[in-house]
């Protein structure tokens, strides 16, 4: 075997790097959790990938109204959604009715562009209001809608549960594709109630898509039918760019149903590869902060943990004996877990026991009632343990042995020569710690596999003195 002790040292501190990439790994997934990171990021890429304004942007733009429908509702003053958004300036009043009367003429008319700007912005206006379910018919808003309003939210909140309370209440004249999508049914079982699902697989997508342009209709007649009417269904889409998209999937070889589906499917499949990259890119953000934290936290210094192992020969065989039983026991695991012995070996090389011994050492001295009147306290620092040993007071020698965890005199006056006794001593070591924990566990643990297989190259002692010839 290949037995080098520098390999060893290697292999020591890759097993502790694992162990603090499982940390971080265990945090991240904790955070991920609280926080509903992959809800939150999958939401943004279907909003975006189906044309809906980015996250935090709660406004109703002009292509998410159906200029018509909504025209014909303004045009009606008795109308509850008319009283909620009204009155109307002498402008848009004109508009609606010159719109009105064109439809009456010629139903295909084209509305003017302004129009559908200044009804988007009326509604737009409205969402403001805390009270603007009180003024509207909700007879159609979930009640996923109603609870939240319930929660009287503000700012941001309040925008978001308005413009969802809007485009249920009025799901003709007010939607966004984005909105229909997330209140399928389809979708709304992948979830909780009230909560955004983190996962969507890719034929749920097109499924739902299906059953949103046949307005919850089962596809009739041929297949030839059923594509015409999909096609018909997104050709009555708001212009947007979505719209195009969609229409350009079905350019060519779209000729069934089936296939559309399957175009559908690769168009989220591709648009869920960006997205994962957005969530790495974040999660990454926070994998180097937690390394960080861990790091200090438990005081892994990679150049003394080095040390450690150099000129501990018991110690480090021991850890690549671990080492080995856990390359062994996790081979077939993806996502290896943290053991109680592992945590033991973590210990042997970290903790703050050394520098808290320090602290007391600086705290002692800095008072003369413990170190006594005649010695200074430079020479106190500057005195050995020997000499701390002949000093007469027992409290102060007992002041000056403690390693334990100094508590709230942590915020004293030696807090500062402390720190600037301690860091400058680890500061390499720790930063060279968080960038290999902020690596991740996976990384280690297939890096732990190739170096413990070079390790192992090579015929063992036990192999050297055998019977070849009998096999």
């Amino acid at each position: 075997m290949f037995n080098s002790s520098v390999l060893d040292v290697a292999i020591g501190l890759i097993f502790v790097y694992l162990i603090l990439g499982l940390m971080c790994t265990t945090v991240n997934e904790w955070l991920a959790q609280l926080f509903k990171t992959r809800a939150a990021t999958l939401k943004e890429g279907i909003r975006r990938l189906l044309h809906a304004p980015p996250d935090g942007t709660y406004l109703i733009r002009p292509v998410d109204i159906n200029v018509v429908a909504l025209a014909k509702r303004f045009n009606n003053s008795s109308d509850k959604l008319t009283l909620a958004v009204g009155p109307f300036d002498a402008a848009l009043q004109s508009s609606l009715d010159q719109f009105q009367k064109a439809l009456t003429e010629r139903p295909d008319t084209q509305s003017p562009g302004d129009l559908a700007t200044a009804m988007a912005d009326k509604l737009s206006a409205a969402l403001s209001r805390p009270a603007l379910n009180q003024s509207i018919d909700d007879s159609k808003v979930t009640p996923e809608t109603r609870a939240e309003i319930a929660k009287q939210p503000k700012g941001n909140d309040l925008l978001r549960v308005n413009r969802a309370l809007l485009s249920e209440a009025y799901p003709d004249e007010i939607t966004s594709l984005s909105d229909s999508f997330y209140n399928h049914p389809l979708i709304k079982s992948l979830a909780r109630p009230g909560k955004h699902p983190s996962y969507v697989p890719s034929k749920t997508f097109a499924l739902t898509l299906l059953d949103i342009f046949a307005k919850g209709q089962a596809v009739a007649g041929t297949g030839e039918q059923g594509l015409a009417q999909i096609k018909a269904s997104i050709a009555n889409l708001p212009d947007s760019d979505v719209k195009k998209s969609l229409q350009a999937l079905l350019i060519n070889g779209s000729d069934s149903v089936e296939k559309v589906e399957a175009k559908l499917e690769g168009w989220f499949n591709d648009s869920m590869d960006r997205v994962s990259g957005w969530y790495k890119n974040r999660v990454q953000v926070w994998t180097v902060v937690i390394a960080s934290l861990v790091t200090i936290l438990v005081n892994a210094d990679t150049i003394q943990i080095a040390q450690k192992l150099m000129i501990n020969p018991a110690l480090r065989d021991k850890i690549v004996a671990d080492a080995k039983t856990a390359n062994a026991s996790t081979a077939g695991q993806t996502a290896p877990t943290l053991t109680e012995q592992q945590k033991d070996d973590l210990s042997s090389f970290t903790g703050w026991t050394q520098e808290f011994r320090i602290f007391h050492h600086l705290d002692a001295c800095a008072d003369p009632s413990l170190r006594g009147a005649s010695l200074a306290e430079a020479d106190c620092r500057a005195e050995s343990d020997q000499q701390i040993k002949a000093n007469p007071n027992p409290k102060f020698v007992a002041a000056w042995n403690s390693d334990s965890f100094p508590g709230m005199s942590l915020f004293s006056g030696i807090a500062f020569p402390w720190l600037w006794t301690v860091v400058p001593t680890h500061l390499a070591g720790w930063i060279l710690t968080a960038i290999a924990a902020s690596l991740g566990a996976p990384f280690w643990f297939d890096t732990l596999n190739k170096f413990m297989n070079v390790r192992a190259a090579g015929t063992s002692p036990t192999e050297k003195g055998s019977d070849k010839s009998k096999l």
